[in-house]
């Protein structure tokens, strides 16, 4: 349920838009919350998965396609913060890759 402080825009439909808390992405990823507590089965193949950070285009499409480096709670405890880096393009995957190799040596 959608509450209406957690309204934090409208795309240029007219949709709200609507921020998301810890528990509500645990459960759209697959966790089911039994007494109070949330279960995530640990076996899954999802585990492995990195996650992809879209921002919404408003026409359903993800654009900025980013990759979480660093996840962290601040120091009150008011936040998670996550650190994101754009993904980078085939030519600088290639790049990044051989120079990995050269320091490897």
């Amino acid at each position: 349920m959608q509450k209406k402080e957690d309204l934090i825009d409208y795309d240029f439909q007219g949709w709200p838009i609507f921020r998301m808390n810890l528990r509500e992405i645990l459960l759209a990823l697959g966790a089911r919350e039994e007494d109070g507590k949330l279960f995530f089965d640990l076996s899954s193949s999802a585990m492995d998965l990195y996650p992809r950070v879209l921002r919404d285009d408003g026409m359903g499409y993800g654009v900025d396609d980013s990759n979480i480096i660093e996840a962290s709670i601040s120091s009150d405890n008011s936040y998670i913060n996550i650190f994101r880096e754009r993904v980078p393009d085939a030519e600088t995957k290639k790049k990044l890759l051989r120079r990995w190799q050269e320091e490897e040596r």
